[in-house]
């Protein structure tokens, strides 16, 4: 199954970097994801964009989350991962996979 990629842009106007912290797929890998956007909403949106189905009625994210998403991705380990968590080091939290169980959240949204 073949699986089209294709990455958006969020509208013009960006000026606040968010700080995203993602689990892959169950913990298969970890990623912080840093992204400018104007707003949460608006990042939100961008993301449920992205993991819609497309052509085929299916979205996974198959090879690396830059493939599919904008923004500055670097895989991190468990440890670091669960530090960021633990402090409350981000501005949301995501987890990416297949289309009907990728979600993105943010305190107070």
């Amino acid at each position: 199954m073949m699986n089209i990629m294709m990455v958006t842009k969020i509208p013009n106007g960006c000026n606040m970097k968010m700080k995203i912290v993602v689990e892959e797929e169950y913990g298969y890998r970890y990623w912080l994801w840093e992204v400018k956007t104007k707003t949460k909403k608006s990042l939100k949106g961008y993301f449920q964009n992205v993991i819609s189905p497309k052509e085929d009625n299916y979205w996974y994210c198959v090879g690396v989350p830059t493939e599919h998403f904008i923004g500055d991705w670097k895989q991190i380990e468990w440890e670091e991962y669960r530090t960021l968590l633990n402090n409350n080091e981000f501005d949301g939290s995501a987890h990416i996979h297949e289309h009907h169980d990728s979600w993105i959240k943010f305190p107070n949204l």
